[in-house]
């Protein structure tokens, strides 16, 4: 198995979408955007929704709650920002469960 990511996804014809994410996003969201993009690349090699269903599966696992929040919060699934796979990927992403968060 041949796992495609910087040079090689690039000449692979797999290359990131550009990183300009809307007017608007600050910084932290172009971090989560580009996060969001490599670990697309990661997964581009499976198929199509077995990739999508894994770089969800990875955010909401291994993203906090406070990532996850900005994420959803600063773009949406159509955001041209956005390798295929993490558009595909944008409705499985938990919104954070904040039922337990302490009241300060």
């Amino acid at each position: 198995m041949t796992i495609l990511t910087g040079r090689s996804a690039i000449e692979s014809g797999r290359s990131m979408p550009p990183n300009d994410p809307p007017a608007g996003v600050d910084s932290d969201g172009k971090r989560l955007a580009m996060m969001a993009n490599q670990i697309a690349l990661f997964f581009a090699i499976y198929p199509t929704e077995e990739a999508a269903a894994a770089v969800a599966n990875h955010i909401n696992q291994f993203w906090g709650r406070a990532m996850r929040r900005q994420f959803l919060a600063s773009f949406s699934a159509d955001d041209p920002t956005f390798h295929p796979l993490v558009a595909r990927a944008f409705t499985r992403i938990r919104p954070p469960d904040d039922r337990w968060t302490v009241a300060p």
